[in-house]
This record gives C-alpha cells, sequence and structure tokens, in this order.
C-alpha cells in the first residue's frame, strides 16, 4: 500500500485534506472536525470514542447504501446494529422501561423533527490549484417518519459552520449556496458519485466498492473466497431470471393447453369408437325392427289376397248347402205327413192303445233302470276303494252307511294332518333353493377370487369403486390383508368372531377419503359399509410392533404387499392386544382377554360370547388371502343340500300321491252319504217290472195282424225321418261351420287390410316373398299361419340380438361419456379447469354429436393451434430470454477474465517482496464442483438445437421444453442451489502465484492462505486489493487526476 499511497504530495492526486460532521452519531451539537492535511493518519482512542463512527461517516460519503457496511471492524454480527437513522438520531445504548419489558433505545437526538446531520469532506490535489469539496445532508420529511437526503459537490473550499448553518426544510438554503457558490446540488447518490468518480478520475463504480472493502479487510483465510467476495461484484441475476421464468410460465401453459387438448381427445376418441360401435349396432337394431315391420306388412299382402280367395270359395259353398239344406227339409215334412197319417190308423185300433199304455210305462221304466243302474255301479266303485263289497239287500246297505261317518272323520284328520306337514316341508324346500341358490352364488363368487370375504360385502366395495373410477385394491377389506400365524388354528374361530367387524371394514387412504365420503353421504347403498381412514400408510419395514404370541395380535400374519400393512399391524397392537387364555383365572385378572371357546372380555367390564354359528365352522371365516379350503367346505355343504332338497322334492311327490288318495276316498264317502235309501240303487226290482211289462205287450201285440203291418210302416217312416233329420242336422251343422270360417276369413281380411292401411304391400311381397318362401297364390290362411309363427320367431330372436347388443354399446357409450364429463380425480388434479367446458355436456345419446363436434374442433382446431403457438413461444420467446439469460452469465464471466486480466498487470508492477524481485499473479481456472459442473451442463443441454427445430421436429421440440422445465423447476424450487450457481463467481477457482520478476519463474503457488502468518496473510490480502484500487482509481493511466485514499478500521 505504501507504494501506491505515499506521503510525497508531489506525484499529485486527490487526497483528504479535511472533515467535518455535524450531528452523526455520539457527534452531537456542533461540529467536529477530523484536519488529516492530506497526510496519512492514525486515529486511536478507547472503546466507544467514535472511531468506527468517523470511518462509517466516510463510508457514507463515498460509498452507494446498498454496498456499505457500518461498523465492519465489529465482525458481520453487529454489522447490521448501526444504520443511517440510528447515526442521524444519534443512538447510544438501551434502557428497559419499567411498564414494558422490551428495550427501549436511547438517543441525542429523540426529536426527528429537529433532526439534522451534515457530512462533509475536502479532497485537495497538489497538482491542481482547485480543492473538491463533496457533502451529504440528511432530515427528517414532514411526515417525520421518511429520512431524506441531499447531496452536493462544490469546487472549492466549504465548511459546515460557514455555508450550513442555516439549513432549512424548504431547501431555500441551496438556493442560497448556488448563488454565492460554485456547488451542485443532487437529489441520487448515482448522480452525485457519477460527478466526484469523474474527477477523481476512477475508472467505474466498483472503485468505491473496493474502497468499501477495503474498510473491513484484515488477512485472507481463504484466497479464492476472498478474491470471489472481495475483488469480484455479484451479478444482479434475479431479474433475467423472473423474465425467463415469466416466458417459461407462458411455455408451461401452452404444453398445458397441449397436454389437456391431448387428454381430451384421448377420452373423446374412446366416446368417438363407442359411439361409432353404438351407431352400427343402432343400424343393425333398425334394420331388424324394419324388417320385421316390412314382414308383417308382407304377411297382411299375403293374408288379404288369401283370404279373400278363400272367403269367395266360402260364400259358394255355403250357397250350396243352403240350397241342400231346403230340400232335406221339403223331404222330411213329407214323412212327418205320412208318418202322421199312419199313425192315425193304429190309434184307432184297441189292442193298440193299451199296447201305448204299457210301451210308456215301458219307457219310463227304462229310463228309471238306467239311472238306478248307474248309481249301483257308482256305489260299487266307490265301495271297492273303501275295501267294501257293492250291497245287494237293504240289511248290507244299513251297515255300510253306519262306517261312513266314522271312515269320513278318520280320513278328514288324516288329510289335514298331511297337508300341514306338506306345507311345512314346502316351505322348507323353498328356503333351502333360495339358500343353494346364494351358496352358488358365493362359491362362484370365491372362484374368481382368492380371500374369504362374504360375496355381499364384496359386491358392495365392487359398485363403489366402480361409481369413483377406482380399482378395487385401492380400498381393500382389512380382513383380505390378514390371517392367522401357522400353528394357531385353536384360536382361528375365536380371533374371528372377535376381529370380525374389522375383518369387513374397507381401508381408504387419507387423500381418497374426502371423495368416498361425498360419495358415501349422496347415494343410497342399500346396505350397510364401515370403512376406516388411514392417515398415513406405512409399510411393515416403518413400523416396529414388539410380537407377543400370548396376544391375539401376536397370533396375526399381515400381508406384506400392502400399502396399509403397516397400519393394520399397528391398530392391531393398538385395539387387539387381548390376551389368549383358557385359564378363567388369568381371564377374570386381564382387562382384555380371548378364550378359545370364543368369550370376549374388553375394557375390564364387558364380557361377549357369539354362538350362533358352530365355531368350527370355516365357512363363515372372512381373513385371508387364500379361499380354496372355504371353497371346499362350501361346495361340500352345497352337495349335502342338494340331497337334502331332493329327498324334500320325493316327500312332497309322495305326501301329494297320498293326499290325492285321501281326497278320492273322501269323495267316494260323500256321493256314497249322499244316497240315503237302497231303493236308490236297486235296479234288479226295476228290471223285473220292465220285464213283465215286456211280456205283457207280446201277448197283445200277438194278437192282432192289422196292427202288426201299421207298425212295419210306422218302423219304416221313423226310419226314414231319423235320416233324414240326420241330414238336416248335418246340413245345417255344415253351413255353422262354413259360417264361422267365412267369418274368420272376414276378420283375416280385416287385419291384413289394417295393417296394409298406409303401406305398400306389393313392395313389401316384393321384398319378402322369397325370403319368406311362401307362395300365395297356392297357398292357404292355415298354412300361412303356421309359417307366420316361424318368421316371427325367427325375426323377433334377430331383434332381441340385435337389442341385446345395442345395449351394452349404449351403457359403453354412457361410461366413456361419464369418464369424460367426470374424469378420475387424478386427472382433475392434473388439469384443475377441465369440468369448465364440460358444463353443457351430458352423459346421453342425444349429446353423442355435441361429444363428436368437440373431439373434431379440439383435433382440427384447437390442438394445431396450441401447438403451433406452443412452437411460436419456443422459438422465439424462450430461446431469446434464454439466450439472453446465458449470455448475461456467459457476460459475467467474460468480465471477470478481463478483470483478472487488469488486476495482473497491475500487480506486475507492483513489488511484492523486495529483496527477491518478485510479484503477484492471480490464475483463474473452471471450478470442478460437481454442483456448478452439473448446472453449467444443463445451461447448456437447455437450449433447442435450432436446426431441428426450423425442421419442425416435434420431438426434440418436447425434448427441449423438459430441458428447460427441469431448469427452471431446480432454479425456482431451490433458492440455495440457485444463488450459488448463479452467483457466476462460483464458476471459478482462483489462486496466486508469486513470480521473480527477472526470469518470471514461479517462487511459489498460493491457494489458501493456512500456511502463513498474520502479517503474510494481510501482505498477501493488501498487494491484490492495492493492485485493484490502483487500477480503478486509475493511478497508472492519469497519476495527476488520480484518487489518493483509502480506510482501513
Amino acid at each position: 500500500m505504501s507504494e501506491l499511497f505515499t506521503e510525497d504530495t508531489g506525484e499529485g492526486g486527490y487526497r483528504l485534506d479535511r472533515l467535518e460532521i455535524l450531528n452523526w452519531g455520539g457527534f452531537d451539537r456542533k461540529v467536529w472536525i477530523l484536519n488529516p492535511g492530506t497526510r496519512n493518519s492514525l486515529i486511536t482512542g478507547a472503546n466507544g470514542s467514535g472511531k468506527t463512527t468517523l470511518v462509517d461517516a466516510l463510508v457514507t460519503l463515498l460509498v452507494p447504501n446498498r454496498s456499505r457496511h457500518f461498523n465492519q471492524s465489529s465482525g458481520n454480527d453487529r454489522r447490521r446494529d448501526r444504520t443511517e437513522d440510528s447515526y442521524v438520531r444519534g443512538a447510544y445504548g438501551t434502557t428497559r422501561d419499567e411498564s414494558s419489558l422490551a428495550p427501549q433505545v436511547r438517543y441525542h437526538r429523540p426529536d426527528r423533527k429537529s433532526a439534522v446531520s451534515v457530512l462533509l469532506a475536502v479532497f485537495t490535489n497538489s497538482r491542481t490549484p482547485e480543492p473538491l469539496c463533496i457533502g451529504q445532508i440528511r432530515w427528517y420529511g414532514a411526515s417525520s417518519s421518511r429520512l431524506e437526503t441531499s447531496y452536493f459537490l462544490a469546487n472549492e473550499q466549504m465548511s459546515i459552520a460557514g455555508d450550513f448553518s442555516s439549513i432549512d426544510p424548504r431547501g431555500e438554503y441551496r438556493k442560497n449556496l448556488k448563488k454565492s457558490r460554485d456547488i451542485e446540488f443532487f437529489n441520487t447518490f448515482k448522480a452525485y458519485a457519477a460527478a466526484f468518480r469523474l474527477r477523481f478520475g476512477m475508472r467505474s463504480q466498483k472503485a468505491l466498492t473496493l474502497f468499501n472493502k477495503t474498510v473491513g479487510v484484515k488477512d485472507i483465510d481463504d484466497l479464492n473466497d476472498f478474491i470471489r467476495r472481495q475483488m469480484l461484484d455479484e451479478v444482479e441475476t434475479e431479474e433475467e431470471f423472473d423474465k425467463l421464468k415469466s416466458h417459461y410460465a407462458d411455455l408451461l401453459q401452452a404444453h398445458n393447453q397441449i397436454e389437456l387438448a391431448g387428454e381430451r381427445i384421448r377420452l373423446l376418441e374412446d366416446v368417438e369408437s363407442a359411439g361409432n360401435l353404438f351407431r352400427e349396432n343402432l343400424v343393425r337394431y333398425e334394420n331388424a325392427r324394419d324388417a320385421l315391420d316390412t314382414a308383417q306388412i308382407a304377411v297382411a299382402g299375403m293374408r288379404r289376397i288369401l283370404a279373400g280367395k278363400e272367403l269367395d270359395e266360402l260364400i259358394r259353398n255355403r250357397k250350396m248347402q243352403e240350397s241342400r239344406l231346403s230340400d232335406k227339409r221339403s223331404g222330411l215334412e213329407e214323412t212327418d205327413s205320412e208318418l202322421l197319417e199312419t199313425r192315425s190308423a193304429i190309434n184307432s185300433n184297441e189292442s193298440a192303445g193299451k199296447i201305448r199304455e204299457l210301451e210308456f210305462r215301458i219307457s219310463e221304466l227304462s229310463g228309471r233302470l238306467d239311472r238306478v243302474k248307474s248309481r249301483y255301479e257308482a256305489f260299487g266303485r266307490d265301495a271297492e276303494l273303501l275295501g267294501e263289497s257293492t250291497p245287494d239287500n237293504p240289511e248290507e246297505f244299513g251297515r255300510i252307511g253306519a262306517l261312513l261317518a266314522e271312515k269320513d272323520e278318520t280320513l278328514s284328520g288324516t288329510a289335514g294332518k298331511l297337508d300341514d306337514e306338506r306345507s311345512e316341508l314346502r316351505a322348507s324346500h323353498i328356503r333351502e333353493k333360495e339358500e343353494i341358490g346364494e351358496l352358488q352364488l358365493d362359491i362362484d363368487s370365491l372362484k374368481d377370487r382368492q380371500n374369504n370375504i362374504p360375496r355381499v360385502n364384496l359386491e358392495m366395495r365392487n359398485r363403489i369403486a366402480s361409481s369413483l373410477g377406482w380399482e378395487d385394491k385401492r380400498i381393500p377389506f382389512a380382513g383380505e390383508l390378514m390371517r392367522m400365524v401357522s400353528g394357531e388354528d385353536a384360536w382361528e374361530s375365536a380371533a374371528e368372531r372377535l376381529l370380525r367387524p374389522f375383518s369387513l371394514s374397507l381401508l381408504v387412504a387419507d387423500e381418497d377419503s374426502s371423495e368416498l365420503t361425498s360419495y358415501v353421504n349422496s347415494h343410497n347403498l342399500k346396505g350397510r359399509v364401515v370403512y376406516l381412514r388411514v392417515k398415513e400408510n406405512l409399510s411393515l419395514e416403518n413400523v416396529y410392533v414388539k410380537k407377543d404370541s400370548n396376544r391375539l395380535f401376536g397370533k396375526i400374519k399381515v400381508r406384506s404387499d400392502s400399502p396399509f400393512s403397516g397400519w393394520i399391524e399397528s391398530s392391531l397392537a393398538d385395539r387387539y392386544g387381548h390376551i389368549c387364555t383358557d385359564s378363567l383365572e388369568q381371564f377374570h385378572h386381564a382387562a382384555m382377554a380371548l378364550t378359545s371357546s370364543g368369550l370376549i372380555k374388553s375394557g375390564g367390564i364387558r364380557h361377549e360370547k357369539d354362538d350362533r354359528f358352530q365355531r368350527t365352522d370355516r365357512r363363515q371365516f372372512v381373513m385371508g388371502w387364500d379361499n380354496r379350503e372355504k371353497i371346499a367346505l362350501l361346495e361340500q355343504d352345497l352337495s349335502q343340500r342338494e340331497l337334502r332338497i331332493q329327498e324334500m322334492a320325493d316327500r312332497l311327490d309322495s305326501m301329494g300321491e297320498e293326499l290325492a288318495k285321501i281326497r278320492a276316498l273322501r269323495e267316494a264317502v260323500s256321493r256314497m252319504r249322499n244316497i240315503q235309501d237302497f231303493n236308490e240303487i236297486d235296479w234288479y226290482s226295476v228290471e223285473g217290472e220292465r220285464s213283465r211289462i215286456n211280456g205283457e205287450i207280446s201277448k197283445l201285440r200277438s194278437s192282432d195282424r192289422i196292427l202288426d203291418s201299421l207298425k212295419e210302416g210306422e218302423k219304416k217312416l221313423l226310419e226314414k225321418k231319423k235320416t233324414l233329420s240326420g241330414e238336416l242336422e248335418d246340413c245345417i251343422a255344415l253351413i255353422a261351420r262354413i259360417s264361422d270360417r267365412e267369418e274368420r276369413a272376414n276378420e283375416e281380411l280385416q287385419r291384413g287390410m289394417e295393417v296394409l292401411e298406409g303401406n305398400d304391400a306389393e313392395q313389401a311381397l316384393v321384398d319378402f316373398r322369397d325370403a319368406l318362401g311362401f307362395n300365395p297364390e297356392a297357398g292357404s290362411l292355415a298354412e300361412l299361419g303356421r309359417q307366420e309363427y316361424q318368421w316371427r320367431q325367427k325375426l323377433n330372436a334377430n331383434l332381441q340380438s340385435c337389442t341385446e347388443a345395442l345395449n351394452p354399446a349404449r351403457n359403453a357409450m354412457i361410461k366413456v361419456m361419464t369418464q369424460y364429463i367426470r374424469p378420475s380425480a387424478k386427472v382433475l388434479a392434473r388439469f384443475p379447469d377441465w369440468e369448465s367446458e364440460t358444463n353443457e355436456l351430458y352423459d346421453d345419446v342425444e349429446y353423442l354429436p355435441e361429444f363428436e363436434n368437440l373431439l373434431s374442433r379440439l383435433r382440427d382446431e384447437d390442438l394445431p393451434g396450441y401447438k403451433k403457438r406452443f412452437r411460436e413461444y419456443m422459438n422465439r420467446k424462450m430461446m431469446e430470454s434464454l439466450v439472453s439469460f446465458s449470455q448475461l452469465l456467459d457476460n459475467a464471466d467474460v468480465e471477470i477474465d478481463n478483470y483478472i486480466r487488469d488486476l495482473n498487470r497491475s500487480l506486475k508492477e507492483l513489488p511484492y517482496d523486495k529483496v527477491r524481485n518478485t510479484y503477484i499473479e492471480l490464475k483463474k481456472e473452471v471450478n470442478s464442483d460437481p454442483v456448478i459442473r452439473d448446472f453449467r451442463t444443463m445451461l447448456k443441454n437447455s437450449h433447442p438445437d435450432k436446426g431441428r427445430l426450423v425442421q419442425d421436429d416435434l420431438e426434440e421440440l418436447e425434448s427441449a421444453f423438459h430441458r428447460v422445465k427441469n431448469l427452471i423447476q431446480h432454479l425456482d424450487s431451490e433458492e440455495s442451489w440457485r444463488k450459488k450457481v448463479l452467483d457466476v463467481r462460483n464458476w471459478s477457482r482462483f489462486s496466486a502465484g508469486e513470480y521473480y520478476r527477472d526470469d518470471g519463474t514461479q517462487k511459489q503457488y498460493y491457494e489458501a492462505s493456512g500456511s502463513l502468518s498474520g502479517g503474510e496473510k494481510a501482505k498477501l490480502a493488501y498487494t491484490i486489493l492495492a493492485s485493484a484500487l490502483a487500477y480503478q482509481y486509475g493511478l497508472r493511466k492519469d497519476p495527476v487526476r488520480s484518487f489518493r485514499f483509502i480506510v482501513v478500521d
């Protein structure tokens, strides 16, 4: 330093001549003057005497506020204790008010309104006649809260007492001074500093920074860090990084729009595919329906043709039969006339009258005989059913009658009892069938999985998961993740009973619980569900539970491949620490205990035992992830039940037959009891009377031959009448049948006409005659009816098949529509604005065109537009911002190179070791720190390949985006990392070499200063500082107009 700042004023340069202070720190009320007289000065004094306050006044005059550090001699911990405000008001200590616990600062000038501070320094140059006076005036504004500052520079000697004794807030003193002095006032430090730097011959703002750093430098702990922090200025990168982030935000938004559109297109393409499949099935359905309609029209056309032909033929036949009927009636009338005449002749004969009376009696007896004999035969059949013979006399009839009442009562009791048994058996049979059906469903369900959870619980879980778009395993049952430890079978039944409620509880992760709760609350589940909110998923490796085989949780093994395993293990230990014991004494003393028979004790007072199913009935077990044993037991149970239900069916059939027999017997008893007298069945007596009368008629006829001739004629006429009557009845019946057929044919004709109304029958016949394979010209209505049934069966089956295909296609389309309108929580989390464009869409067939139009717009307009905008952002704004950001850092690195080069020129002119004639040279090398190296590589790689971008290479565009995204996110998320890598000073490592001036060979290499003594450290530090100051102060460029002043505290 002595080489640069000698006391020989003949060399020129501006040196401090005088420093004046008014109201600065402890320098209160009057003007305090320091007169170094341009010579090197040493200020000494006790602690607190104001040495650092004077240094801070000089620093305040020459260094901008953002670079300034007060009280540098105290170290980093107390540099922020002093501020411009504390100096202007004169802070000097603290006191504690009795009414307040907070310490109160004490001031020499507590009243801001009257506090005014002035700093003034005069620099003179022996080679120039004009001195340079710089100064600063501080006061508080009208609100007394804001500290105001005015800066001035004068080209003549000035003093506080002579020129600034009447400072007023309105600034009148400035006007007066401008009139009488060569002075200029400034409102900003920047303008003020620019003016005095020009007068002092300083190269740049860095000269002031170096001056500030020189104040607090003592020695070098680490040369690399000293050069970085003391000799180099930090480049401001935050503003440029904010611009980079802003452009990245635009780019990210454009990319998110592409991803959103892509996701929408993906889901809408599912809708499109499902919609196309639905339309295909709809066309097939409509074709099948139209085919059925057209076939009905074609059949109606055929029916009209055939009914018309048949109606004409029936009308012709009816008329022919009506003519034949008329002939038969005429013949019958003639026969009746002849029969009347013959009977008249017979009636005039005496024997004939007697015979007529006897024949009338015979007629009555024949009718009675038929009735009595019929009752006799029926009574005999019923008696045979009861094990009795048919009675032949009144005595036997009376005996049987006496038995019937007793028999009826016995049969009634037997029937009632058997009917009750059959009703009970039928109810049991129905229940057993229902249970077999449920059992078969349970077996089928178990075969499709590995757990033992009841089917009803499983179906409810699956419905909930399906409605929420989740996989079933996302909300498992606790029971399917637990089983008994091997060798603990004796406790399995008791454990199943105790753990059943927990086993049948669903487990839901904390992040899913809100969505599940919302669904459960808003839907009728038609059943009961219990779910447990798992706030923290723990793996088994992250949970330590001390196993105790004497306690229930120690007998349970938890499946290890579930995210809920650790939570289950912990919950079992917390809630199911029951002591497993069959000792009632130990059971009595335990707060929580369990016996192998299933007796449970909880909370020290509650006891429970559930024996609703057998202890060894493994069909009721729900825990575990291997259900083969349960399936085998259920299948065995199913086989036994099927045998049992077959036995029930056989018994029901047998009982039905028995009841039928009893009903038949009771009906026989009832019929027999309806016959009250033996005469009602005594046909032998009636037959004897009829035989007697027939004998009497034979005697009368043998005595009269004329009567025989008349009787023979009557007989022939009766036969003729019978023949004619039969033919007449046949003719009438035939006409009736023809009329019926005529009516039906007319109805068929009307049916055909109704169907054909408004339809083109001819075209339908053309379309379907060959397909139906029926010729109406050669067929009949009956044949058409048979054929129509077959056609209708076939066409209806086709329509049914199309309907069965259409409904699943519609449901599948509705499902993907719903998935688009209300996507999964994962999609909504990724795209929060998803539902902004789905508010007017509904999961309905009618809205399929809306979905397709949206897909077309996204695919043809929106997505290309988003990609174009993304390319524009990437190729223009992002590239420009990235290049600008990189250039800022690269330029800063180049500036460091230039600065080190300039420092080395200055260092080479300074003798370091006069005896050995050496000089110092600084070295700059690339920092090998992996953090810096990786960042620079990341920054370099973040630049896209311009050649590939020009060729519209989408792969490079996407890759470049992710590289930029990686860079920005790293910089934005890790502030400490960002500050390190963006501080270009950290890109290099610095060292120094000491070289012989004679031949340039290296004497010593300095990378750290740990091996140097205190003096050597200070020498190296001030040598480098002196070189930097010599360069910035312009000592080599223009020694006359240069700044020759430093302060070391």
